[in-house]
């Protein structure tokens, strides 16, 4: 027999906002959903956030709140889905601005300084360290949704630094030497490229013949003056400030394999079976992969299974997701973050010059920051309340009805 009824511990899930609704106005400390890192030669942090502010944060080396730049939309400046980002020697900041299908170059002051908008929808960015850099970014495609165009989104475009494209790789597919739905790049050795996407981990090198190893780029093509890309580009800046200006549509699936056509083909070779995980032990959809200094090879997978532990005033989920170390010959190394409360749905992670490794977490809003060893340094962005948990409090007596002249008896 039972007599009685024990409290409900938890309220549920928040109900979600009608569809429609607007974002909240995005705060100094608050992400959301951001998806990528970088960092200028002052150490100042950048972060492109991400699926639900559309803008781009900026925070010194210490984590404090420096600016922001952007609003959802497709004016200049304005972001949707900005999916990557990377920073040049210069301070520059390269942002995948993949709704609007164009990459947009800020200064380290977040002015906008330029539009490429003829690179379809970019969806990862690497930028090549040395002092002739490169710009490599994931295949373009026709729109924002990878299923309906997977048959054309198995290409790596290599730029200069100016948007100007001068080679390709890779074709369609899942077999050695093909890409699908690439999501994560790392090229901090020039001739050499991590990939990942659809479950996969690839490395591709670089033949010496390419154009990444030194072979002479080919001409760049000339620009008549009714198709000036750069006037095209501070035309719509000058005019954003009185009219919407609306980017060339470049994107489209026929522009896309034109373009695509007419570039030269960099000779490569894919590595199979690198890394070398322990028995019983997989790789899920990975999202993320990095390199340091000693050829070490990072990988942000959404492998976990995640686990939720009640706390004495709400529900703490974590273990999402998983991070992986292995050296330099593929071999595993360690597991780093075990259990952390910030690992939930990976997107990216990232390798600084100092070797200190950074992951960003969709789903925790949060960008974590872990030094050589392990150990984590720094967090920016605050994990979301995902339950609320009830105080049981006895139910208040009904109210007396109103009646005329006071209470009646």
């Amino acid at each position: 027999m039972l007599i009685g009824r024990r409290p409900e511990a938890v309220e549920g899930l928040e109900a979600a906002p009608p569809n429609g609704t607007p974002p909240p106005n995005a705060q100094p400390y608050a992400l959301g959903r951001p998806t990528d890192v970088g960092w200028d030669p002052q150490g100042n942090i950048f972060i492109s956030d991400g699926y639900t502010n559309s803008r781009v944060v900026k925070y010194d080396k210490f984590g404090k709140f420096i600016k922001s730049v952007g609003t959802r939309g497709a004016a200049p400046g304005q972001m949707n889905t900005p999916h990557s980002l990377q920073v040049d020697a210069k301070g520059n900041v390269y942002v995948a601005d993949r709704g609007n299908a164009r990459i947009q170059v800020f200064d380290s002051n977040l002015v906008l300084r330029a539009i490429y908008d003829h690179v379809g929808n970019p969806w990862t960015l690497c930028i090549t360290p040395g002092p002739h850099q490169y710009s490599i970014r994931r295949t373009p495609i026709p729109t924002a949704t990878p299923a309906a165009a997977r048959d054309i989104t198995g290409e790596v475009y290599k730029m200069e630094l100016d948007g100007t494209v001068i080679g390709k790789f890779g074709k369609a597919g899942k077999q050695l030497k093909e890409f699908s739905t690439i999501h994560g790049m790392d090229c901090r050795n020039e001739n050499e490229l991590w990939v990942v996407g659809d479950h996969r981990v690839a490395r591709a090198e670089d033949r010496p013949a390419s154009v990444a190893g030194g072979a002479s780029p080919p001409p760049r093509r000339q620009r008549g003056k009714g198709d000036d890309h750069e006037t095209h580009t501070h035309d719509c800046i000058r005019r954003a400030a009185r009219a919407r200006c609306r980017p060339r549509d470049l994107g489209a699936a026929a522009g896309v394999r034109r373009r695509a056509a007419a570039l030269p083909e960099i000779p490569f070779d894919s590595v199979p079976n690198f890394l070398k995980l322990p028995d019983k032990m997989y790789l899920g959809e990975v999202p993320g992969v990095a390199t340091n200094s000693k050829g070490h090879v990072f990988v942000y997978t959404r492998t976990g299974t995640m686990t939720a532990t009640l706390g004495g005033s709400r529900v703490f989920t974590h273990s999402g997701s998983r991070l992986f170390e292995f050296d330099e010959k593929g071999a595993y190394v360690r597991e780093i973050g075990v259990g952390i409360y910030g690992f939930l749905f990976a997107h990216v992670v990232r390798v600084d010059p100092q070797d200190n490794i950074w992951v960003v977490d969709e789903a925790a809003n949060l960008v974590m920051k872990f030094d050589p060893n392990g150990r984590i340094l720094m967090t920016i962005g605050r994990k979301p309340e995902s339950i609320n948990v009830r105080n049981y409090e006895p139910p208040a007596p009904p109210a007396a009805p109103a009646g005329r002249g006071g209470a009646r008896c």
